[in-house]
This record gives structure tokens, sequence and C-alpha cells, in this order.
């Protein structure tokens, strides 16, 4: 006995993490198996995307044959989910004459960017991070830009030698634009790091007083006179290919740090 589709098509793509459907509209007695020619289709929701775009990206036309369930309307829904510029998609079947199906692709479209502000930081901090972060109005607002956002953050404080900066981001509607969000980033860079020792394993061919000599940049708190003792990741950087070509100049070609 053939299975009869009465109400909803729910095509689960466990990968998603936003809703992702296909809906008939009625009772269209969908039968799986059974080819269904596309007859239209039609964009809902696409703000100021191109529809005919978006039909492209599905890589759907109409005449052609489709069942229900189809890894093609799968492949579709994935494909404008990798786009990251909606929040839902639905693939709703609005209408059938015998075996001809008329689809409609209702999108809701993730919100832009309006403006963003920092708190907890002093202004010097603030312009370098707006550098970093190249945040703009209209740019969509996700989850990878938001995650990115926060890393680059902590990444600047990070190489400044804050290592444990705490990063919140907030995110409100802006009711002066449609479909557009402010972001807030709430920002404590914590305490710098400082360095209580130097530690060398494995320099028995060199000495640590040598080692040391060669760090320039980076020394242990209370024995540097002219250089912070506060962790500063570029300059540890330098410092330990600064090691590397000490022992280059004595011989050691493979010497690895």
């Amino acid at each position: 006995m053939k299975n009869r589709f009465l109400a909803i098509l729910l095509l689960v793509i466990s990968s998603f993490t936003t809703k992702a459907q296909v809906t008939t509209t009625g009772d269209f007695n969908l039968i799986p198996g059974i080819n269904y020619e596309i007859a239209g289709i039609t964009v809902t929701g696409a703000g100021s995307l191109d529809p005919n775009v978006v039909i492209m990206l599905t890589n759907l036309r109409v005449g052609d044959n489709i069942q229900f369930p189809d890894p093609k309307l799968a492949d579709a829904i994935r494909t404008l989910w990798r786009q990251q510029l909606f929040e839902d998609i639905t693939f709703k079947v609005v209408n059938k004459v015998g075996k001809k199906v008329y689809l409609d692709i209702q999108l809701v479209a993730l919100p832009k960017l309006s403006k963003y502000y920092m708190t907890g930081l002093k202004k010097a901090w603030k312009d370098d991070i707006r550098e970093e972060l190249d945040l703009r109005a209209g740019k969509v607002v996700n989850e990878n830009l938001k995650v990115m956002s926060r890393n680059k953050i902590k990444k600047y404080f990070y190489e400044k030698g804050y290592l444990n900066a705490a990063v919140e981001v907030l995110e409100k509607v802006d009711t002066t634009y449609n479909n557009a969000v402010i972001l807030g980033f709430k920002i404590d860079p914590g305490a710098r790091v400082k360095i209580g020792d130097i530690v060398f394993t494995g320099n028995e061919a060199v000495s640590e007083k040598v080692l040391r000599k060669a760090m320039k940049n980076t020394k242990i708190k209370g024995k540097a006179i002219f250089k912070s003792s506060k962790l500063k990741k570029k300059e540890y950087r330098e410092d330990l290919r600064a090691i590397v070509a000490k022992y280059n100049t004595l011989g050691y070609r493979d010497a690895r740090v």
C-alpha cells in the first residue's frame, strides 16, 4: 500500500543548524516514488537578492522531474544554506495539477549590520581593533561573523600579553532599518601576563646564559632593567627565532625550538 503525504513532508538534514524543510499546502496526495514535473518555481523572502539567482543556486529548473522525498531537494537546501544568508529555508509545494507541482522557495534572510560598538576599552585599543575587525554596515550578521569577530579581538589582546581576555558579543534589533541589527562587543582584557621565569630544556650544547642573552625582548620579572617583563607574543616569537639563529651561528643547522 502506498504511503501518502497529506500535510507536511519534512526533510531532515542533520548537518543544518537552522530550520530547513519541504512542506506542502493542503492535501496534494504526493506519493513517494512517483515522478512529478516542476511546473513553476517562485521565491519569497529573498530581500535584496535576485529571485532568479536563488533559483539558479538550487539547480532546479522548470521541467525537471522530482520525487518526494528527493536528494535534489536536499542538495538545493544545502546549497542555499552554504551561502550563509538565511536563517530559515522552506521549499513549499503550493499547487499540484496532475503530476505537475509548483514550488515556492520561502526564505527568511539573516539580518544585516547597521553599526557596532565596544565597551571596556580605551580609545587607542578601540581604534586598533576596528582595523582588525573591518566590519561595515550592510554585512550579513551570521554566527560565523560573530565568532570570527570575537576571535580577532581575543587574538589582538593575546598578542599583547593579555592571555585571558574575555569577549561577549551582544546583538539587538535596530528598529531604524528593516531587518538590521546592532552588534556590541563587551570586552574585558584581564590582567597582562608577566614572565616569572624562563626555563630551557634540551640545551646541553648551549648554556642558559647565552640563550637568555639572545632573547632581547623577553625578560624575567624583576630582572628587566631596560625591557618590560610583560609577555608580548610577537616579541616572544622573535626571541624564539633569535635562539634558533644563535644555534645556527654555532654550527647547529637543524636546531628547532
